[in-house]
């Protein structure tokens, strides 16, 4: 996510910030509440010192934070995720339950049409990316704690 610097530079931004443990969720709110818009920008570059090495550290900590915060989210990833492996699976069986990741493909290409061929490697890992996520997911359900720029927290429930 990048911001301007004046948006992240309010006192009331900053109180925020804080307060909380999840950049991304109290951004996102922040935005939502004063109507704001969020965009995706290919050319933005991260600027962060805590270079996440540990991918599935990172990913349980994004998934934690789903289950808890947007439950119907996760149930609704549990089953569509399970459905999309179910075809990647039976695939070399059955050719045509390949179809959905073609579509998928596809859908990701045409999104990211004005990238051009930046957009390739991205649109077909998300075929790995699926059943990677879902693994993590099951095996992530009962958590609550996560580490975040070496602390723990544990992530309560929101409503």
């Amino acid at each position: 996510m990048a911001f301007r610097k004046e948006f992240v530079s309010r006192p009331d931004v900053i109180k925020e910030l804080s307060e909380e443990w999840c950049d991304d969720c109290t951004l996102t709110r922040i935005i939502k509440r004063n109507k704001g818009k969020i965009g995706f920008l290919m050319s933005a570059m991260p600027l962060n010192v805590f270079n996440e090495n540990d991918l599935i550290r990172w990913s349980s900590r994004q998934l934690i934070t789903i289950r808890k915060y947007s439950p119907k989210g996760a149930k609704a990833y549990l089953f569509a995720g399970t459905l999309f492996l179910i075809f990647l699976v039976s695939s070399p069986l059955i050719p045509f339950n390949f179809t959905p990741y073609i579509m998928w493909v596809i859908k990701n290409l045409i999104r990211g049409k004005r990238y051009g061929r930046l957009a390739i490697v991205p649109s077909i890992m998300t075929i790995l990316a699926i059943p990677y996520a879902l693994f993590l997911l099951v095996y992530n359900w009962n958590r609550s704690e996560v580490t975040w720029r070496g602390k723990k927290y544990v992530v309560s429930n929101r409503s």
